[in-house]
């Protein structure tokens, strides 16, 4: 019983993380725009709240891994410390780069190219986060996968999208645009599954029979 529980408080915060990342877009994509520094300094609230969204997905990431951790350790303990971890630092940057998206705002009263510098650090910082999820995410996949604590065809679903959504993310530092047409098709098989995998855990937990096994 406590491990469905666990699922489904997993579930919510799989959801809070995804709503809140996905919620903070609108606010935060004002930094890919031209004249960026003079729009948030005119209309700051939106920007601000944005930011606060940053921060809360970041905190929702790392609430994620601390309540996979007691279940998967159990199981297979080298991939919970790993996937843990990963997670950990995730959240760690994002809820630093939303520290730093606010100091853009602090720069832009300066001088844009203040500004410009801090919009880079929050970028790099952002790829940095987006990067400690595909390595987190992907040693949760096959610890599901090996110990059932899901379905296997979730387990094979997370694998193979991790794997594109880590391809997407490599072509964003080689130049591609992030929101690019093929750059979302290639994300959306991510977005999807983490959704069903959170609905599933919240309707019926982590699989109380999960196999043991070694790693």
């Amino acid at each position: 019983m406590k491990k469905k529980k666990t699922g489904r408080l997993t579930g919510i915060l799989f959801i809070a993380a995804t709503a809140a990342g996905a919620g903070s877009l609108p606010f935060i994509n004002v930094l890919d725009t031209d004249g960026y520094a003079e729009a948030i300094l005119l209309s700051p609230q939106p920007y601000l709240f944005g930011v606060l969204l940053v921060m809360l997905m970041g905190i929702f990431c790392a609430a994620i891994a601390l309540s996979i951790y007691p279940v998967m350790e159990k199981q297979c303990k080298g991939l919970a410390i790993g996937a843990a971890g990963f997670r950990i630092i995730e959240g760690g940057i994002f809820i630093a780069s939303a520290g730093i998206a606010a100091a853009v705002l602090k720069a832009a009263a300066y001088s844009e190219s203040a500004a410009e510098i801090m919009k880079i650090a929050y970028n790099s910082a952002a790829e940095a986060g987006a990067m400690a999820f595909c390595a987190g995410a992907l040693l949760y996949y096959i610890g599901f996968y090996k110990t059932r604590l899901v379905p296997r065809w979730l387990s094979i679903w997370g694998i193979a999208a991790i794997l594109l959504h880590f391809g997407a993310n490599i072509s964003v530092l080689f130049g591609a645009e992030s929101f690019s047409t093929v750059n979302i098709i290639i994300n959306m098989p991510i977005a999807l599954q983490e959704m069903v995998l959170a609905v599933w855990l919240i309707i019926f937990g982590f699989n109380e029979s999960a196999e043991k096994t070694k790693n």
